[in-house]
């Protein structure tokens, strides 16, 4: 089974406020409802401006509620480990695709 992500963007983000490093965004996928994740970062500044940037969202997810809060998480963003800044960043979405495009994993790698 292929995991197909979303071409979705970041309308809305907000800190967690019980966890330091842990932001919720909402993200806007072209049809259908916004769907809703946490991120968790160190990177305050990265969060902080990542509104309206572009991500991939697995949207196949089963919607569920975190055990630290009450916000149900209806999507999973696709993020990538950096070892040079020691922390996740949003997988870039590859050239050519779009809000509501479906992407797999071999489009990512470029095969």
């Amino acid at each position: 089974m292929t995991t197909i992500f979303k071409v979705g963007r970041i309308v809305r983000a907000w800190a967690n406020p019980m966890y330091v490093n842990a932001w919720y965004v909402e993200v806007d996928v072209g049809d259908g409802p916004i769907r809703t994740d946490i991120l968790y970062s160190k990177n305050h500044a990265y969060h902080a401006r990542m509104i309206g940037n572009y991500v991939l969202i697995n949207c196949d997810v089963n919607p569920h509620y975190p055990y630290h809060n009450s916000i149900e998480i209806t999507g999973k963003v696709l993020t990538t480990y950096r070892q040079q800044v020691d922390d996740f960043e949003c997988t870039p979405v590859p050239t050519g695709k779009y809000i509501g495009d479906e992407v797999t994993i071999d489009d990512i790698l470029g095969i």
